[in-house]
């Protein structure tokens, strides 16, 4: 489709004028896949490879060993998640360059979800980039180098996991060999709530930030263990869209 205005390039190359190229060397998965109900996944995939002009044969081969894909069954008679196999087998062949993934693992069983993973990660260990658009965050979490957080069409924070995770509040549980007073750790840095245990002799710690001055006060009273809850992707996708814009 012809551009009203601006312009795109994929690996150097320009969208209209080099968009057989650009598109050789991209893979690309929608969230809403359609495809030809009347084909087998096989036939897809050989017309895929002839399109791409890629020797894809084997390659073919190996992924759906490695995703159960069933390639000989007509594409209308599998399921969302096996179609979506089919799919990302079509993504991933030829060895492309640039990889798009939209909500890749729809309908997929757990165990076909880690091998997704493990691929996914194998592409990018290679040199391929990929752009993961996906709302499971689990998923997100362990696949990603680097995330980008949007929220009504705009990002609003970006970095690893760790970046994201490390501004948000930390809970550590603390035993003593005897109880402690939480007025002992007020002037702590970064410790903004100190409450008591389910116990006497424990205390809960709220950190915000870097916790090595709250170590380094607990190593005065000894404590007997020390339990931390630290925040996943999750907690900090839920504080940024808690937080006002």
């Amino acid at each position: 489709m012809r551009a009203t205005s601006g312009s795109v390039a994929l690996l150097g190359l320009d969208s209209r004028h080099s968009g057989v190229a650009a598109r050789r060397a991209t893979g690309y998965l929608p969230g809403n896949l359609v495809l030809p109900p009347r084909l087998t996944g096989r036939q897809y995939l050989d017309d895929i490879a002839r399109i791409r002009r890629t020797g894809a044969s084997p390659e073919v081969d190996h992924l759906a060993t490695e995703l159960r894909a069933d390639l000989d069954r007509n594409i209308g008679h599998l399921s969302l998640g096996n179609r979506r196999k089919i799919g990302l087998i079509a993504a991933l062949m030829g060895s492309p360059q640039l990889i798009f993934l939209d909500e890749p693992t729809g309908g997929m069983d757990p165990l076909v979800q880690q091998t997704f993973r493990r691929l996914v990660r194998n592409s990018a260990d290679t040199g391929t980039t990929v752009f993961l658009s996906s709302h499971v965050l689990d998923e997100v979490q362990h696949v990603s180098d680097h995330i980008a957080v949007v929220q009504h069409g705009a990002v609003v924070a970006t970095g690893t996991v760790t970046d994201l995770t490390a501004r948000l509040t930390r809970t550590f549980t603390a035993t003593f060999p005897s109880p402690v007073r939480p007025s002992d750790f007020a002037s702590v840095p970064n410790v903004t709530e100190v409450t008591g245990g389910e116990r006497t002799n424990q205390l809960v710690f709220s950190v915000r930030g870097e916790s090595g001055a709250l170590f380094e006060r607990l190593a005065h009273f000894r404590p007997s263990d020390v339990r931390g809850a630290e925040p996943d992707l999750e907690d900090a996708f839920l504080d940024l869209y808690r937080t006002p814009r």
